[in-house]
């Protein structure tokens, strides 16, 4: 059994995590696609404009076959990715 200072260790680091937005999630896949899964939640953990527009790629790529448009629309619903969605839009459309 864990004691009393690994416990309160492990309860103060998730609080840290979530207070930076952070959580933790299970995902199952194929054993050779874990180290690329772990890099793309890395790359997304940065939440700078590099990680939305890499947000934007992958939804566009696992999406069915929607326009980054209809997305915008779609995600007027979830707030953060509505600004993933319009950063991405203003990249595009500025030529980057």
């Amino acid at each position: 059994m864990a004691q009393a200072s690994q416990r309160r260790a492990a309860v103060n680091h998730s609080r840290r995590l979530t207070e930076r937005g952070i959580s933790r999630y299970e995902v199952r896949g194929l054993e050779k696609d874990k180290e690329l899964v772990r890099k793309l939640a890395k790359r997304l953990a940065a939440d700078d404009a590099d990680a939305a527009r890499l947000r934007v790629e992958v939804l566009t790529q696992v999406s069915d076959g929607r326009s980054p448009l209809d997305m915008l629309i779609a995600a007027t619903a979830n707030e953060r990715h509505f600004r993933d969605v319009v950063e991405f839009i203003s990249a595009v459309g500025a030529g980057i």
